[in-house]
């Protein structure tokens, strides 16, 4: 049995309902406090990595750890719209990793480079702070072998019209950017085995 915790903000929350028609539904329980389309997760809007830091180990008590535990992690697009630097940002995810370690060292936790920003100014934030989230969790990677980095950002960039093609509004996906998003995450997990 597969143990799925959906984690982030309000992308999490948008994302989960969907989660279930691509991965199926067969040995997988998903776990969370919160609950979205009749799903639970770990997905609050607007908040920020060290919110969910704070909330954290609240979040982890849901595995039962009867068999695989999957964490989808997608977070730190409102520390860019807060303008918190790039740096700390990642730091944050770091520490968010360090105690899922801490707390289930045997769970998989897949990572992502979070979706692009349809105003400018915003991806350009984005863009640095995954080309830095990017080069952490290439390190982090070299000791902990039980994360995944899932570059959401280049598949949404791969369409030339993603903006108009993927989103409702300037941070949010509509369903066929949810739908793109759980298909890569399917990806991601079918190549690492799970």
């Amino acid at each position: 049995m597969k143990e799925i915790m959906p984690m982030g903000d309000s992308i999490t929350v948008g994302i989960t309902p969907y989660l279930p028609s691509i991965l199926g539904l067969n040995n997988i329980v998903f776990v969370g406090k919160e609950n979205s389309g009749g799903y639970n997760n770990a997905g609050v809007g607007g908040e920020r990595t060290d919110e969910l830091y704070a909330r954290l180990a609240t979040e982890l008590t849901y595995f039962n750890r009867s068999g695989k535990d999957i964490i989808l992690l997608h977070i730190g697009t409102n520390d860019i719209t807060e303008s918190i630097n790039p740096s700390t940002i990642v730091d944050n995810v770091q520490s968010i990793l360090d105690l899922i370690e801490l707390t289930n060292a045997n769970s998989h936790i897949y990572v992502s480079l979070i979706i692009p920003r349809v105003v400018g100014a915003e991806d350009t934030k984005t863009t640095t702070y995954n080309t830095a989230l990017n080069s952490m969790l290439l390190t982090y990677q070299s000791i902990h072998t039980n994360v995944y980095i899932v570059d959401m950002n280049t598949v949404f960039k791969s369409n030339e019209n993603w903006a108009t093609d993927y989103y409702t509004d300037t941070t949010h996906p509509n369903a066929v950017g949810y739908n793109l998003m759980a298909n890569t995450w399917k990806s991601s997990m079918a190549l690492n085995g799970d």
